[in-house]
């Protein structure tokens, strides 16, 4: 028992050499590599850290561009659907105009055909409109037979007078202009009055019996023109106002486009 004792205390301290013997060997073999391997584990992790970070920028600025481009695109295509919109309103703009240019002048062929063949078409080409004149430029002149004191309409009534004559152009002084005076007769009663101008959209009454009273809405018409053609041509309503009477003009002198010119001679 004794000997028996004795072999297995050996066989229990051999068990304790073995990894005694171990650990030191690997202590002996981190203590020579170990600072070697240290830096290169240290160097792996660094630049495997350095080419993950690369990686992830190049991915940020491909998506960077991406969403540049693509934003630069829709930027593009809204820039592009603004302009055909704009277009789209000029042409729609410019095709209400011609409808409204071709609705006028076909009332003042229509005005022509119920007066006479004789009577000259012209177009506005300027409007003078401010504190001190009325006044239009048309784009007919003495080739095309027109003359001073002709007497311009159009189918709503009575505009003005020819005031100045070339040959390939002439000028209208407005019914509402200072200078103008034109004779009229109102109402049933056909009042014999004179519709004074003065820069306003009104047109001042004077008559040479103040007695007459003038009714709101009776009509004024021309009259005494030379030309048969040129009388009878609605002038305005009357208008009473503070008790004073004006006469409204039947034309819109700010949409005009086309007249026609009536000889008074």
């Amino acid at each position: 028992m004794g000997k028996r004792s004795i072999f297995f205390r050996s066989m229990d301290k051999k068990k304790f050499i073995f990894p005694i013997v171990v650990c030191t060997l690997i202590i002996f073999i981190l203590n020579t590599i170990g600072k070697g391997f240290v830096d290169k584990s240290r160097s792996v992790l660094i630049e495997t850290a350095v080419r993950i970070s690369q990686s992830f920028q190049n991915i940020n600025s491909k998506i960077a561009s991406m969403r540049y481009f693509f934003a630069h695109d829709i930027n593009k295509n809204i820039l592009k659907l603004h302009e055909a919109n704009q277009k789209l309103a000029y042409e729609i703009e410019n095709l209400k105009h011609l409808k409204t240019e071709n609705e006028e002048l076909r009332k003042i062929l229509d005005l022509k055909n119920q007066i006479s063949d004789k009577i000259i078409i012209a177009k506005i080409t300027n409007v003078f409109s401010n504190d001190y004149i009325r006044s239009c430029v048309l784009n007919v002149g003495s080739s095309s037979g027109v003359e001073t004191d002709d007497i311009v309409r159009n189918r709503d009534g009575f505009i003005g007078r020819i005031s100045e004559v070339h040959k390939t152009w002439s000028c209208v002084l407005a019914i509402t202009d200072t200078n103008s005076k034109i004779p009229v007769k109102i109402g049933k009663e056909q009042i014999n009055a004179i519709l004074s101008g003065d820069n306003s959209r009104m047109l001042s009454v004077s008559m040479k019996n103040e007695d007459i009273s003038l009714k709101d809405g009776d009509i004024a018409e021309t009259a005494y023109f030379e030309n048969p053609i040129c009388n009878q041509i609605p002038v305005g309503k009357v208008i009473e106002n503070g008790g004073t009477f004006f006469i409204e003009p039947f034309v819109d002198f700010n949409s005009l486009q086309y007249v026609c010119i009536l000889k008074n001679k």
